[in-house]
């Protein structure tokens, strides 16, 4: 049986009195992935694992690969099929396109159109003009300006300045514009969605991003103000992708401290740190900062480990390491009180 030396950290935070443990477990796996809410660990040899804690151990079950989705004809080869519940039942990018040879997501191969899938069966593209591609695997959903239909939610590139976001609705069968961000202003040069929620508690709903991720990265909030996405709040020192990689989710979004407003756990800027972050009231609050020896590389995924109540929050180093956040089962401590402990445990 292999020994494992898991490292347990609680700690207090003085703004919010809350605790969390935090537990590191040496593994050999080279990727995280999630699949109907089940944490899957892959090796290097492309092996799929379930992934799940018992009596205080990391257990791991070999299983087959997930059964992927009957993929679209025009769809990126690294494309993402998005699926959601109400007018848009599905959506995707599609035209592949070498236009633009950024390469930020592995290859130089971006998207020209995309596609919408109405919950009349009904499908639906735009085609981007040859100045613009889509630098995106997937497209999100959310009702940005309030009125009750839900927006497809982009990363788009102006192949001269650069990205923004922009959001797209259905509109007597046809997709159309309907706001969007200024670009960043220089070619080359990219964003990554962390998610998109009401942050700051006002009512609105805010897209996460976070500007220039690979050269030091700023958190920003973008509203919707008639046909502009806005920003209203921004810092700097975050950042969600590694250049070159696929992942586009290592960042997370979840009531950290439990006062019913979404928050945000954001790798910073060298991604060794993980920083717990509030954006009630307007302005960016920490929460605590998780503090590593190397690189968070994979996603970073809400899993109910434990099959107990609540989710923690999981991701992979790039050393193996698995990281294992638990504050739901943390003890409140007084501000500024920290108590570690070591102890071994059996995979």
């Amino acid at each position: 049986m292999l020994k494992l030396l898991l490292l347990v950290l609680s700690v207090a935070v003085p703004s919010s009195l809350w605790a969390f443990n935090t537990t590191s477990i040496p593994t050999q796996f080279n990727d995280l992935t999630q699949h109907n809410g089940e944490l899957i660990g892959l090796d290097s040899e492309g092996n799929h694992y379930s992934l799940y804690m018992q009596a205080d151990r990391l257990k791991s079950t070999l299983i087959s690969s997930p059964e992927t989705r009957v993929r679209p004809d025009d769809i990126l080869p690294d494309g993402l099929i998005s699926v959601g519940r109400n007018q848009i039942r599905r959506a995707w990018l599609g035209g592949p396109t070498n236009r633009y040879d950024h390469g930020v997501l592995a290859d130089s191969i971006e998207a020209s159109r995309l596609y919408a899938q109405t919950d009349q069966q009904k499908t639906v593209f735009l085609e981007l003009p040859l100045s613009q591609v889509f630098e995106d695997r997937l497209v999100r959903f959310a009702d940005l300006d309030g009125d009750g239909t839900e927006e497809l939610i982009v990363i788009r590139t102006n192949i001269q300045t650069g990205a923004g976001i922009a959001s797209y609705r259905v509109d007597e069968g046809q997709l159309k514009l309907d706001a969007a961000s200024e670009t960043i202003g220089l070619s080359h040069r990219w964003l990554n969605i962390i998610g998109i929620k009401d942050f700051t508690g006002d009512g609105s709903v805010e897209i996460a991003a976070v500007i220039t991720p690979h050269i030091g990265g700023t958190l920003t909030l973008f509203q919707q103000r008639g046909a502009q996405l806005s920003p209203i709040v921004e810092q700097w020192g975050f950042s969600n992708h590694e250049y070159g990689s696929r992942e586009l989710g290592m960042s997370a979004v979840l009531d950290l401290n439990s006062d019913g407003v979404m928050d945000m756990a954001v790798p910073n800027e060298n991604r060794q740190q993980l920083v717990l972050l509030t954006a009630s009231g307007k302005t960016l609050n920490e929460l605590a900062r998780i503090k590593h020896k190397t690189a968070i590389k994979s996603g970073i995924y809400g899993v109910n480990m434990d099959n107990e109540s609540g989710l923690e929050l999981v991701y992979l180093l790039k050393d193996g390491t698995l990281v294992i956040i638990d504050w739901n089962q943390a003890v409140k401590l007084h501000p500024r009180v920290e108590r570690m402990t070591h102890h071994t445990t059996g995979k």
